[in-house]
């Protein structure tokens, strides 16, 4: 990968050339103004998990002057002349404007403006929805039911990835796309588990990105519950596990009209909310020309590829163009740091408008295939599901598929993610500009160093209990063996490690591990050859006095429950009437809880969610470690 300096030093060039010597106004209603320097002290909020992640798998790992917004009195000056702002750039040092032509005309003389060239855009149909005739595929190696989604997985072994206890999970996944029907039962689980992390319309303005009552939602739905719907019988996302964070970046009338300043301000959002992986089935061709496909030019391949640098994993749609006059693949796609996808059959042959490559400067596109033709997904009209086409939906398939990698390796740096991807793929030994290096083998590509498989106990495990947990080994080719060095660490409990894991037969490893209390306790197995960690979680059961109070006691607006764990664990709060009637339960997730003191407050509501009556109630607490009652008055 080149190196970020060098991408915005060519392109700030190429603005420059743009900007001062060719630049003309006409009806194009939005244009980007660079600024020449920033001189702001408007700092981004970067969240926890975006440094950690830089830290992890980026090339740039701190705070840098990307982070820093554009100067307000840069903004303020173009207000004043009478331009409408629209998106800030931190990392292009931009603004996207529109007005009159004279009031445009007029700024390119600013001293702060580097440079003016139009917002790039999009306008046609991305996806298609059809009839197409399903065969009836489906798989019980995973336990898990796939309706007519299996074939879309199975097609990139992303179900082998299942069957070993991968579905994304900790990992962060961002989509830019149009509206998303959230209402869809195959979102259900993602909403009830407090996994949809975010969401944005860059269009309006709010955080509002379903805009219910027209077909705006689409595409959205369809992509989203490839890569994250769960309903068994009728389809399971490729990585339905993971945390999502949404954004709303494209306009859909009767065809759908994007802008690449929305994406922009999209990519910059979610990198810094903690995102690991983008799924992008989005381009902007529009003012560009095929010419300027060499990864340095157009805005939003060079806004990915410092995404990239970040750390972030940015999938794109190689794009649908194969048969059109831009016949090419579409920006963002020709970025040397995005993994550009294309699409293929339900048999796995070439679909008939897969953009091919290459890019201007020679390199292969696209990158890596899945299946494009005959896609099952959700459908925001029914509540239902059906089939549609495109690279649009090819490109949830990979991003999925990566997400399960990350949690499976998350010391990958992204050199390693992508040529494992690309060396693993069925095409590797001829990659051609039809199906790059081929349809993606996400088992092989997760085996490309051997992998182990952890056997988590099976019976209850109670406090004081001994248990043996074994450990398989497998080399790369999926055979028993291989080079491994196997490390065992307690995440989270009072587990105590009985010395280190010792050969059981000439393929298995045991580690023996002692349970002296109860309580939810987190194992980390990790393979310093291959890289690749494995968290279990064992609940051991016991009993032990646990605190429990309501106050204030009597309440008369709400009522805080205090209580204290030995350690991390799930917790369910039960409020009783005298008689016997359950009036509520709270149930406090275990990453909510903590060692030592704990608090929920509670409203004071019933489950229909009406105040309750004045009396005595009782509360009950239930944890791993033992269960505890308390009594209370409440008086409205």
């Amino acid at each position: 990968m080149n190196s970020v300096s060098r991408r915005i030093y060519i392109f700030i060039i190429l603005l420059f050339v743009v900007g001062h010597n060719q630049i003309t106004f006409s009806n194009q209603t939005k244009y980007w103004i660079f600024f020449n320097d920033k001189h702001s002290n408007r700092i981004a909020n970067i969240t926890h998990n975006a440094m950690v992640r830089r830290e992890l798998r980026g090339t740039i790992k701190s705070l840098s002057k990307l982070d820093i917004y554009p100067n307000e009195n840069y903004i303020d000056s173009l207000k004043k002349a009478g331009l409408t702002l629209h998106q800030q750039s931190r990392w292009l040092n931009a603004v996207s404007v529109s007005g009159e032509s004279a009031r445009l005309a007029l700024i390119k003389d600013f001293y702060f403006v580097k440079g003016i060239q139009p917002v790039a855009t999009f306008t046609g149909k991305r996806i298609k929805t059809e009839d197409y005739k399903m065969q009836p595929w489906h798989t019980l190696t995973t336990g898990l039911d796939y309706g007519f989604s299996y074939n879309q997985l199975h097609m990139c072994q992303i179900d082998s990835l299942h069957s070993l206890g991968y579905s994304g999970k900790g990992v962060y996944v961002g989509m830019m796309d149009t509206g998303y029907d959230l209402n869809h039962f195959a979102f259900q689980r993602i909403l009830e588990s407090g996994r949809l992390i975010a969401t944005h319309d860059f269009i309006n303005g709010d955080d509002d990105v379903s805009d219910y009552g027209d077909f705006q939602q689409e595409h959205g739905t369809a992509v989203f519950s490839i890569i994250g719907g769960f309903d068994e019988g009728n389809l399971i996302g490729a990585s339905y596990n993971a945390n999502f964070i949404l954004g709303k970046t494209e306009i859909v009338d009767d065809e759908i009209q994007g802008e690449e300043d929305n994406w922009v301000a999209a990519i910059e959002w979610m990198e810094a909310l903690g995102v690991d992986v983008i799924s992008s089935s989005l381009g902007y061709i529009d003012w560009y020309d095929t010419s300027q496909l060499d990864g340095n030019t157009a805005v939003i391949t060079v806004v990915a590829d410092i995404a990239a640098s970040f750390g972030v994993v940015v999938v794109n749609a190689a794009g649908n163009e194969r048969n059109s006059s831009w016949g090419r693949i579409i920006p963002p796609a020709d970025g040397d740091s995005v993994i550009a996808v294309g699409g293929v059959t339900s048999t796995g042959q070439l679909y008939s408008q897969s953009s091919p490559g290459p890019t201007s400067d020679g390199r292969i596109k696209p990158d890596i295939m899945a299946q494009a033709l005959g896609v099952w997904g959700a459908y925001y009209s029914s509540d239902g599901y059906r089939t549609f086409s495109g690279t649009s939906l090819s490109t949830p398939i990979i991003a999925g598929g990566l997400a399960l990698i990350l949690e499976a390796h998350p010391d990958w740096s992204l050199d390693k993610l992508y040529n494992s991807l690309r060396l693993t793929a069925s095409n590797a030994d001829v990659p051609d500009n039809d199906m790059g290096w081929g349809i993606a083998r996400m088992f092989d590509m997760f085996a490309v160093d051997g992998y182990f498989i952890v056997v988590e106990p099976t019976g209850i495990v109670n406090q004081k209990d001994t248990v043996e947990i074994a450990v398989a080994l497998f080399d790369s080719l999926s055979s028993p063996g291989g080079n491994h060095d196997i490390r065992v660490t307690l995440l989270a409990g009072t587990a105590e490690l009985i010395g280190m894991p010792v050969p059981d037969g000439p393929d298995t490893l045991t580690q023996s591990v002692y349970f002296p209390f109860p309580g939810i306790q987190k194992l980390e197995f990790y393979d310093r050859v291959s890289q690749l960690s494995k968290v279990i979680e064992i609940l051991v059961y016991g009993a032990m006095d646990i605190e429990f109070a309501a106050v204030p006691n009597p309440a008369r607006d709400s009522v805080v429950f205090l209580f204290e764990l030995p350690h991390q664990t799930e917790t369910e709060i039960s409020v009783f009437t005298p008689s016997g009637e359950k009036i509520v339960l709270l149930k406090v997730p275990s990453e909510q809880t903590t060692r030592g003191k704990n608090r929920k407050s509670w409203n004071a509501k019933n489950n229909s969610g009406g105040k309750i009556a004045s009396g005595i109630y009782i509360g009950y607490l239930k944890t791993a470690f033992g269960c505890q009652t308390t009594k209370f008055a409440f008086v409205k």
